[in-house]
């Protein structure tokens, strides 16, 4: 049951490394191969410029202070004139939560990625930052949104980018190819897509046997007969086995120090079963 558990986890873990890997390469493949297209639909391009992105659905963002919450009493005494009362205190008011600043929409439009700017053009709003005084940009994917550092404005720019998963990838196009450095940045990329490689997930070592060949296990048998004397000599000394593998510690060890290799089956489910050095495993023959 543990192996078969292994299996699984190992084999949502290479889903998981196969999507990861699909999407350095995709993004590799975009920052070599894309050129900043010469006519827009949506911005009237100037001398020397191309458009690499056109997002319809875009979102100026800004934060903005929640409404303050407030719970009001009355103090002091309280003087009858007859049958009127007057109060002689006054209404005080006390804050009973703080203000923590809130993403809020102020317009929706359209923003398009240059090779030299990033503009958003909305019905209220139309706003442009130069790639070269762009100082730094914060990208939040769980919130789907991008904030614009710019040395040229005091106030960055925040933008709600939703499903356009890409936007930043081209973003970033866009500001090496301004600064000139889109080699680096396809060089930084082909690092990040080797070094994923590196990290593809695998069974340890000693969980997978050596042979899958079975014909080739009663040579190997042969080479390891007097570690199977000693290991039937030890077994008949240790406990009787148990149907939980991981329970039965006096099999395990009993061969602690034997290396990983195959060995007659303390469980008498098959003629050999694999030792990894730690425990008994679930290949057998």
């Amino acid at each position: 049951m543990f192996e078969h558990h292994k299996e699984k986890e190992l084999e949502k873990a290479e889903t998981k490394w196969e999507n990861v890997e699909k999407y350095l390469e995709d993004i590799l493949t975009i920052a070599k191969t894309v050129k900043p297209s010469a006519v827009s639909s949506d911005l009237i391009l100037k001398k020397g410029e191309g458009q690499y992105f056109s997002l319809t659905k875009a979102h100026l963002i800004e934060a903005r202070r929640a409404p303050q919450h407030r719970v009001g009493a009355y103090g002091g005494p309280t003087v009858r004139v007859g049958k009127v009362p007057i109060h002689m205190g006054a209404f005080y008011a006390t804050q009973t939560a703080p203000r923590p600043d809130v993403l809020t929409t102020v317009d929706s439009g359209v923003c398009v990625i240059t090779n030299k700017r990033v503009s958003f053009m909305g019905q209220r709003y139309s706003k442009t930052v130069q790639l070269i005084h762009l100082v730094d940009f914060d990208d939040d994917p769980s919130d789907s949104t991008v904030t614009l550092h710019s040395e040229s404005s005091a106030k960055s720019i925040g933008l709600y980018y939703g499903n356009a998963k890409l936007f930043t990838i081209y973003l970033q196009i866009a500001i090496s190819d301004a600064n000139g450095t889109k080699d680096q940045l396809i060089s930084q990329w082909e690092k990040d897509v080797e070094n994923h490689k590196l990290s593809k997930p695998k069974m340890l070592s000693g969980d997978n046997p050596p042979v899958t060949d079975k014909s080739k296990l009663p040579e190997e048998k042969e080479l390891n007969a007097q570690q199977d004397q000693d290991l039937v000599e030890s077994l008949s000394k240790s406990e009787k086995p148990t149907a939980n593998l991981s329970d039965n510690k006096a099999l395990d060890q009993s061969i602690s120090n034997f290396p990983p290799g195959w060995y007659q089956d303390p469980y008498k489910k098959a003629q050999y079963r694999w030792w990894n050095g730690l425990a008994w495993t679930s290949y057998s023959s």
